[in-house]
Protein backbone atom coordinates (compact mmCIF):
# COMPACT_ATOMS: atom_id res chain seq x y z
CA UNK A 1 0.00 0.00 0.00
CA UNK A 2 1.29 3.28 -0.90
CA UNK A 3 1.38 6.63 1.75
CA UNK A 4 -1.20 8.79 1.07
CA UNK A 5 -0.66 12.40 1.71
CA UNK A 6 -3.41 15.06 2.49
CA UNK A 7 -1.77 17.77 -0.19
CA UNK A 8 0.45 17.39 -2.92
CA UNK A 9 3.65 17.43 -1.43
CA UNK A 10 6.79 15.65 -2.73
CA UNK A 11 8.79 12.77 0.06
CA UNK A 12 11.39 15.66 -0.48
CA UNK A 13 9.16 18.71 0.61
CA UNK A 14 8.08 16.63 3.63
CA UNK A 15 11.11 16.48 4.53
CA UNK A 16 11.71 19.60 4.69
CA UNK A 17 8.12 20.41 6.50
CA UNK A 18 9.60 18.09 9.51
CA UNK A 19 13.01 19.55 9.71
CA UNK A 20 11.57 22.93 9.61
CA UNK A 21 8.49 21.63 12.36
CA UNK A 22 11.80 19.85 14.75
CA UNK A 23 13.61 23.46 14.59
CA UNK A 24 10.12 25.67 15.31
CA UNK A 25 10.48 23.22 18.38
CA UNK A 26 14.30 23.48 19.48
CA UNK A 27 13.80 27.30 19.10
CA UNK A 28 10.57 27.54 21.30
CA UNK A 29 12.48 25.75 23.84
CA UNK A 30 15.42 28.06 23.72
CA UNK A 31 13.01 31.26 23.84
CA UNK A 32 11.24 29.59 27.05
CA UNK A 33 14.41 28.91 28.86
CA UNK A 34 15.40 32.38 27.76
CA UNK A 35 12.06 33.91 29.07
CA UNK A 36 12.78 32.22 32.28
CA UNK A 37 15.86 33.54 32.93
CA UNK A 38 14.83 36.84 32.57
CA UNK A 39 12.14 36.62 34.44
CA UNK A 40 14.83 35.79 37.42
CA UNK A 41 16.29 39.08 37.28
CA UNK A 42 15.24 41.90 39.31
CA UNK A 43 13.13 43.59 37.52
CA UNK A 44 12.89 46.47 39.37
CA UNK A 45 16.57 48.02 38.44
CA UNK A 46 15.31 47.60 34.81
CA UNK A 47 11.57 49.32 34.33
CA UNK A 48 11.03 48.95 30.85
CA UNK A 49 12.59 45.64 30.47
CA UNK A 50 8.85 44.63 32.58
CA UNK A 51 6.76 46.55 29.79
CA UNK A 52 9.03 44.94 26.92
CA UNK A 53 8.45 41.41 28.86
CA UNK A 54 5.00 42.12 28.72
CA UNK A 55 4.61 43.25 25.49
CA UNK A 56 6.62 40.27 24.20
CA UNK A 57 4.43 37.94 26.10
CA UNK A 58 1.39 39.57 24.54
CA UNK A 59 2.53 38.87 21.22
CA UNK A 60 3.82 35.17 21.99
CA UNK A 61 0.39 34.43 22.88
CA UNK A 62 -1.50 36.25 19.80
CA UNK A 63 0.96 34.03 17.39
CA UNK A 64 0.47 30.92 19.23
CA UNK A 65 -3.36 31.56 18.59
CA UNK A 66 -2.78 32.44 15.25
CA UNK A 67 -0.75 29.18 14.43
CA UNK A 68 -3.35 27.12 16.35
CA UNK A 69 -6.17 28.59 13.69
CA UNK A 70 -3.88 27.92 11.13
CA UNK A 71 -3.23 24.52 12.27
CA UNK A 72 -7.17 24.15 12.57
CA UNK A 73 -7.88 25.37 9.19
CA UNK A 74 -5.49 22.67 7.46
CA UNK A 75 -7.57 19.88 9.66
CA UNK A 76 -10.80 20.68 8.93
CA UNK A 77 -10.22 21.34 5.29
CA UNK A 78 -12.90 21.18 3.13
CA UNK A 79 -13.66 18.10 0.99
CA UNK A 80 -16.03 19.37 -1.29
CA UNK A 81 -14.80 22.62 -2.49
CA UNK A 82 -10.94 22.06 -0.77
CA UNK A 83 -10.57 25.76 -0.97
CA UNK A 84 -12.14 26.68 2.84
CA UNK A 85 -12.54 25.29 5.70
CA UNK A 86 -15.56 23.93 7.85
CA UNK A 87 -16.71 26.16 10.76
CA UNK A 88 -18.43 24.86 13.78
CA UNK A 89 -22.50 25.92 13.86
CA UNK A 90 -23.82 25.37 17.52
CA UNK A 91 -27.30 24.84 17.48
CA UNK A 92 -29.03 24.94 20.96
CA UNK A 93 -32.07 22.14 21.01
CA UNK A 94 -34.57 21.39 23.44
CA UNK A 95 -32.90 18.16 24.04
CA UNK A 96 -29.06 19.37 24.50
CA UNK A 97 -26.26 21.59 22.59
CA UNK A 98 -25.54 20.24 18.98
CA UNK A 99 -22.94 21.48 16.84
CA UNK A 100 -22.38 20.77 13.42
CA UNK A 101 -19.46 21.82 10.33
CA UNK A 102 -20.08 23.38 7.29
CA UNK A 103 -17.98 24.92 4.74
CA UNK A 104 -18.90 28.66 3.69
CA UNK A 105 -18.02 28.23 0.00
CA UNK A 106 -19.76 25.12 -1.29
CA UNK A 107 -21.99 24.58 2.13
CA UNK A 108 -20.93 21.39 2.56
CA UNK A 109 -21.90 20.22 5.67
CA UNK A 110 -21.59 17.54 8.48
CA UNK A 111 -24.57 15.53 10.30
CA UNK A 112 -25.64 17.23 13.79
CA UNK A 113 -23.62 15.76 16.65
CA UNK A 114 -23.85 16.52 20.09
CA UNK A 115 -21.85 18.97 21.78
CA UNK A 116 -19.15 17.56 24.35
CA UNK A 117 -15.89 19.55 25.59
CA UNK A 118 -13.88 16.96 23.07
CA UNK A 119 -15.26 19.27 19.91
CA UNK A 120 -12.68 21.70 18.78
CA UNK A 121 -12.36 23.56 15.86
CA UNK A 122 -13.12 27.72 14.09
CA UNK A 123 -16.73 28.88 15.07
CA UNK A 124 -18.71 30.85 12.43
CA UNK A 125 -16.86 34.46 13.98
CA UNK A 126 -13.34 33.26 12.90
CA UNK A 127 -12.56 32.32 16.80
CA UNK A 128 -11.37 29.10 18.40
CA UNK A 129 -14.02 27.05 19.24
CA UNK A 130 -12.10 24.92 21.98
CA UNK A 131 -11.87 21.81 24.13
CA UNK A 132 -11.55 22.94 27.84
Amino acid sequence: MGRSHRGSHSDAELTTIRRLKLENQKLKKQMSKLRKQLSRIDIDRYSNLKDILEEQAAEDENFDVKIELEDLKEKWICHGCKEDYLRVIMVPRADGLFYMRRCASCFHKTKLKRYTDEVDGIGTDGQLVKAD
